[in-house]
């Protein structure tokens, strides 16, 4: 009896232990997955934080570029650009670079030279006709005519310095959507360059490379490859690889930038600069009207000069005449006067148009960017699932695969803090949501 007692003890001790062996290894194991899973976890995290900054990163580099483009205290920046060209053409702080002093600024002197004319005709009203054969009033039209060509000249050196001034904005407005997002797929933009930073940090963090071992090279070959003109908006990038104990791995990652190609633009209160030229065309044409109803006027005055001498009386009808014709030349100017105001006040600042990438502004004149339509933030996501090892059946002879549990993260990052006008360069790249 003694015997079975202690037999009995020993078998209940051994038993104990095995469970508790047991009990302890399926801890073991459960807290390895665990730790395994929440390392995954931390991975993903960290890969989405990195993509996220790092393409809002670009991002704000983006908009600050804008900002400073878009300046109107730097030389060559289009407000600057706009500035210049309205002292230019209507006066005001320097003549810009290019334009000589005694060119401009051109309306205001198209301006004077039309009062000049003013005056010179008037002052026909006034001659005595006829002076040993000579009509008197020929020195005034003279230089009425000199001032009214002067006018014309101005407006049509204006017409050139509105095309190139036109030509010079336009071109930089392009260059500045082409450098942050061209309109053109697979470009190597600003925009899409931030998309490539965001996929390729967010990948290089995803922890991968440790588990690769010495195939890591291939993976960064991989990452490398996603280059500004192979990403897409919110395409997933996806990257399997299997282990030695063919165990597959996989990792995924999401970035979303809403494109940027919408833009606030200023431009003149009249826009199109067909509607400029022909402004000017018509004040061009009412000056050179006037011109030849001077010219007319002189040949009036000068048919009754022959007989002044003997007889005066007949003097008048032609003397009458003349001062008709030269009426009709002061109220042509004055329709050339009223017409280059219209251009002058339709070359002020007008109200902002929408701009986008389907919109061409190569017909209108344009002052400056406003703002650029767009949340300023960015997504950034991963996704990891991971097999684990193989169980054998009851029998041994079915192998049952395992898989961890996939972990997924994402973070949403600004890249906002500034202005494009009045131009503040500094907008920031941020975290504001993490999940």
């Amino acid at each position: 009896m003694s015997n079975y007692k202690k037999i009995f003890r020993k078998s209940q001790l051994t038993v104990f232990f095995i469970a508790i062996i047991a009990t302890l290894l399926i801890i073991t194991m459960v807290t390895i997955n665990i730790g395994k899973i929440a390392k995954d976890k931390t991975y993903t995290e960290n890969s989405s934080d990195a993509g996220a900054i790092a393409g809002a990163s670009v991002c704000a580099y983006a908009f600050n570029y804008v900002a400073e483009a878009n300046e109107d205290d730097q030389d060559n920046r289009m407000e600057d650009n706009y500035n210049d060209f309205q002292d230019a053409v209507s006066g005001g702080r320097d003549a810009p670079t290019g334009v000589p002093e005694r060119q401009g600024p051109y309306f205001r002197n198209g301006y004077q030279q039309i009062e000049d004319s003013w005056d010179w005709i008037e002052a026909t009203q006034w001659d005595t006709y006829c002076c040993s054969g000579i009509c008197d009033a020929d020195f005034d039209i003279f230089w009425a005519v000199w001032e009214a060509n002067n006018f014309i000249l101005q407006m049509q050196a204006l017409k050139q310095v509105i095309k190139d001034y036109a030509d010079t904005q336009d071109k930089f407005y392009r260059e500045i959507r082409e450098t942050v997002h061209d309109d053109a797929a697979g470009q190597s933009d600003l925009y899409n360059n931030a998309l490539s930073m965001c996929y390729r940090y967010n990948l290089y963090n995803s922890g991968m490379p440790v588990k690769m071992g010495e195939d890591a090279k291939e993976f960064y070959e991989w990452a490398d490859s996603l280059t500004p003109g192979r990403v897409s908006n919110c395409s997933p990038e996806t990257y399997n690889w299997t282990d030695a104990a063919a165990r597959t791995h996989t990792v995924t990652a999401t970035c979303c930038i809403n494109p940027i190609h919408t833009y606030q633009v200023y431009l003149t209160q009249i826009p199109e600069r067909s509607e400029i030229d022909n402004l000017l065309d018509q004040a061009i044409e009412m000056a050179e009207s006037a011109i030849q109803w001077m010219f007319d006027a002189s040949d009036t005055y000068a048919a009754g000069c022959p007989f002044c001498p003997c007889f005066p009386g007949l003097c008048e009808p032609f003397d009458w005449g003349g001062d008709w014709m030269m009426q009709f030349a002061g109220e042509d100017l004055e329709e050339a006067y009223n017409l280059a105001e219209q251009a002058e006040q339709g070359l002020k600042l007008g109200s902002p148009e929408t701009s986008n990438s389907k919109t061409s502004l190569q017909s209108k004149i344009i002052a400056y960017i406003q703002d650029i339509t767009h949340s300023r933030t960015l997504t950034s996501s991963q996704f990891q699932f991971h097999m684990g090892g193989v169980v054998k059946g009851p029998r041994l002879d079915l192998d049952t695969p395992t898989f961890y549990p996939p972990t997924q993260s994402g973070a949403t990052s600004s890249f906002a803090g500034g202005s494009i006008h009045p131009q503040r360069a500094s907008h920031e790249a941020r975290l504001i949501l993490a999940h």
